[in-house]
């Protein structure tokens, strides 16, 4: 990536210059269509990839426009890096490292460093595999999405679940009442049993014939669920909170988020979104 910062710069500059490479890295994704699909930002690499990927896992959509993609992106780094930047409005190597995981080493590598890896919250390699692994075409062309996500102790729970559902402007009370809630060995077990009901659904739902049958489906989330109960031990953890939002109306997306606060105050969130179409 090349240098476009200096060393402390203002949340806009930031911004200015992150959504250049990240609108660069959209239009081309997207082609001469002008349209960004969950698979073609499935199949993107480099530094912007994540990005892209996370608008579709949040929104819950098969596609979208590159405006609205890359206006999402937009408003996403500005409101993080002002955050970050507190008071004095300058961009410190320190604020750069409250960013989170899709942020700080982009904007650290716009300034021409490396990203410090040891100072990220860690993620168990078996449960990114098994998100990793569910995250097939055969479930998210029907808007079925899996991620894991980790965030730093900066980071509230209430604006973690804003960045979630896609609303900045949601007051903490608002996105709150958006969930119901379960805590402690319960969130992980309830969590891990949605993993093997809706596992259930694909496998009584899907035709033998599918390029993934129900078969296939169902073992898919059942090792999203096993993943999870091997990874998400709530005694090693400071607390752990399963959130639900059911469906209300058309367009709308379920959400199952298994969020585990860790000894370090940073934070590890399991998800999965339903978009039915």
């Amino acid at each position: 990536m090349t240098k476009r910062l200096s060393s402390g710069p203002s949340p806009t500059k930031a911004s200015e210059a992150w959504t250049r490479g990240f609108a660069a890295a959209v239009r081309e994704a997207a082609g001469d269509s002008g349209r960004l699909t969950a698979k073609k930002a499935k199949a993107m690499t480099g530094p912007y990839a994540d990005n892209a990927q996370n608008f579709f896992e949040k929104a819950g959509r098969s596609w979208a426009s590159v405006d609205t993609v890359i206006a999402s992106g937009r408003r996403y780094v500005q409101r993080e890096t002002e955050e970050a930047a507190g008071s004095d409005k300058k961009l410190s190597a320190v604020d750069i490292r409250k960013l989170p995981d899709d942020l700080s080493g982009d904007i650290l590598a716009l300034q021409g460093k490396a990203a410090p890896k040891a100072d990220k919250p860690s993620v168990t390699k078996g449960l990114e595999d098994a998100v990793k692994a569910a995250n097939v075409e055969g479930l998210n062309d029907y808007g079925k999405w899996f991620d894991v996500q980790t965030y730093p102790k900066s980071k509230s729970r209430e604006d973690i679940l804003r960045t979630i559902v896609g609303y900045d402007d949601l007051s903490d009370q608002e996105v709150n009442d958006w969930f119901s809630s379960t805590k402690g060995p319960a969130a992980v077990k309830g969590f891990a049993e949605i993993m093997r009901d809706v596992g259930k659904e694909e496998l009584e739902n899907r035709e033998v014939d599918e390029p993934l049958n129900g078969e296939a489906a169902k073992a898919l989330f059942d090792g999203v669920a096993d993943s999870v109960q091997k990874s998400v031990v709530p005694a090693k953890l400071k607390g752990v909170e399963l959130l639900e939002h059911s469906i209300a109306e058309d367009g709308d997306t379920a959400h199952s988020l298994l969020i585990a606060k860790k000894k370090d105050d940073s934070w590890l969130v399991v998800s999965y979104s339903d978009f039915p179409f």
